[in-house]
């Protein structure tokens, strides 16, 4: 599952979870320049423009989001007219539509697999194919057999998506709370996720996570999508300034569409912000079977970005290449078995999935070494990957021996 972009459609995702479309309004995000005194320009401009200011309220002022407002326009108008005005403005910087986010329908799956695990008391971990394929046990005995490697500092990875259900049996024991809107989860992808990076290990409930029992990685929920699966631009950056002001290491963001990388500004400078936050932000690569260039924000400068694998080990066949992506890898997200809302369960595919696996293996990661940045843990992830059909396909558990050594 992965949502895709529609930039000519406005929507207020606060009030979205009340309506199932969107609003006929369009707005731009706007960056002044740093020389521009923000104020001045909005109270010369707010007669001829509907601008909201502040846009982003980030806690860390080192960051040029605080230098973006909105401009909301009515859909009848000429856009490009307006877009070309703005751009000729002494005061501007940049412009960039805030594309409208919707979920896609999510991928046909197979049949159900059952794969045999020898040590796990979850009793859905069978139905769980990576379990095998990327040694689970292996890797968590390992963690056990060495668990004063572990920093004493609590991880954090953030679930940005349609909420998560915080109270779900195999989810609570491992979730944290930022805010009760976030903790609920009507369409089940954000919980779905959540399952994949974190379910509970080893509580004879359930699936298994690449996470041991009692670990000190948790996870929480930043709601950025509304029930009905729709959200924007402003909204997933907001979300990621929330997620990094309050400390979370790892940042997971299974949600994008096509987009040219360079009107992908915005995004940009919100990953810069949860970098220098100390957070690494991960993201799906997409599921139309193209380039993930052209999609955002698997194309955003820093973020990494995740294809999806088959049972096999090969590349799902709707998945995007991540071939010309910077920080580009694989792990499983085809017919992938995982936590649902109401205590149930059930299998999806999507670069969706394979996104939170790799969040999860991230916020392992954090919990050796809180400090490693971006291009550490890529290289770590890349060079103890699995090569194979073109692909470096994560390795857990050779990931995280080589951080243990």
């Amino acid at each position: 599952m992965l949502l895709s972009i529609h930039p000519h459609q406005h929507i207020n995702v606060s009030q979205a979870g009340n309506q199932a479309n969107a609003d006929t309004e369009l707005e731009l995000l706007v960056q002044l320049k740093t020389s521009t005194d923000i104020k001045t320009w909005v109270n010369n401009h707010q007669d001829k423009y509907d601008i909201k200011y502040p846009l982003f309220d980030p806690k860390n002022d080192e960051t040029l989001l605080d230098e973006f407002v909105g401009i909301n326009i009515d859909d009848q108008a000429d856009i490009n007219q307006i877009i070309e005005s703005l751009e000729s403005n002494n005061g501007v910087a940049y412009v960039e539509v805030n594309e409208v986010l919707k979920l896609d329908l999510p991928q046909q799956e197979t049949t159900n697999q059952i794969n045999h695990t020898q040590n796990m008391n979850d009793p859905d971990a069978g139905k769980q194919w990576a379990v095998e394929k990327l040694k689970y046990d292996d890797l968590h005995n390992l963690i056990r057999e060495k668990q004063q490697a572990q920093n004493s500092k609590q991880i954090v990875i953030a679930i940005l998506d349609t909420g998560v259900e915080g109270n779900h049996e195999d989810l609570k024991e491992n979730y944290i709370s930022y805010d009760p809107f976030n903790d609920k989860d009507i369409r089940g992808h954000g919980t779905h996720c959540a399952g994949i990076a974190a379910a509970v290990t080893g509580n004879n409930i359930g699936i298994a996570s690449l996470l041991p029992s009692k670990s000190k990685v948790k996870i929480t929920s930043v709601k950025v999508l509304s029930s009905f699966g729709f959200g924007s631009q402003e909204q997933v950056i907001k979300g990621i300034i929330e997620a990094s002001d309050k400390g979370a290491s790892v940042i997971s963001l299974s949600l994008g569409a096509p987009s040219s990388p360079e009107r992908e500004l915005a995004y940009e400078e919100a990953v810069k912000y949860a970098n220098n936050s100390g957070a690494i932000v991960v993201t799906s690569a997409g599921n139309s079977n193209a380039d993930a260039v052209n999609y955002s924000p698997a194309n955003t400068k820093g973020i990494i970005t995740i294809t999806a694998i088959n049972s096999n080990m090969r590349k799902a066949s709707f998945a995007n290449r991540v071939d010309n992506i910077e920080f580009g890898l694989a792990a499983p997200g085809k017919d992938i078995y995982s936590t649902f809302p109401n205590n149930k369960y059930s299998y999806q595919s999507g670069t969706s999935m394979a996104t939170p696996l790799v969040a999860g293996l991230l916020g392992l990661m954090k919990s050796i070494n809180p400090d490693l940045t971006t291009q550490e843990a890529f290289q770590l992830m890349k060079s103890n990957a699995v090569k194979k059909n073109g692909m470096a396909i994560v390795d857990p558990y050779a990931t995280i021996s080589a951080m243990m050594r």
